[in-house]
């Protein structure tokens, strides 16, 4: 294994419980973006409701790049493939997972959560997801199983060559 792989989606989609998973199940090298914010620098709402999205953003940018080459499996933020730097890098070296799912599935799973942006309503999460998918759909791997422990056996497969 010397590739990284980013998983990517929307909100909600499940990407820190599918990383939480194979950490806890493998020897991977396993790295959740948004914990790694937190953990340095505090509540991800916190950060945007202080600051603000664009201040996140940047730190997001940051933390990005600071991680180790030598990691296996990153889960990003839902809005991580906004940033152009951070979206073009994992194009370029063709390691994007997408976690696709329907939107309604989604708000289902998010609208009573404490996600900074959630809390602005449905449509506007909506234009977000929209506006967004473009992105998520570019990336080279493509995962649609709604089943987690199939989801989680894709994942393992890409991770170790099979697909």
């Amino acid at each position: 294994m010397n590739k990284c792989y980013y998983l990517s989606g929307f909100m909600g989609v499940g990407k820190s419980t599918i990383l939480k998973k194979i950490k806890e199940s493998t020897q991977l090298s396993c790295i959740d973006l948004d914990a790694s914010i937190a953990e340095k620098h505090g509540p991800i709402n916190e950060i945007f409701e202080i600051n603000g999205e664009d201040y996140f953003r940047k730190l997001e940018e940051k933390e990005f790049f600071l991680i180790k080459p030598e990691s296996n499996l990153v889960a990003l933020g839902a809005g991580a493939l906004t940033n152009n730097n951070i979206y073009k890098y994992i194009l370029d070296n063709k390691t994007g997972i997408y976690l696709e799912e329907e939107f309604q599935t989604l708000w289902s799973r998010i609208q009573n959560s404490d996600r900074p942006l959630a809390k602005l309503g449905h449509d506007y999460v909506e234009d977000l997801f929209n506006n967004r998918k473009a992105r998520y759909e570019n990336l080279h791997i493509k995962i649609t199983k709604s089943n987690l422990n199939d989801v989680i056996n894709s994942i393992l497969d890409i991770l170790a060559g099979k697909k």
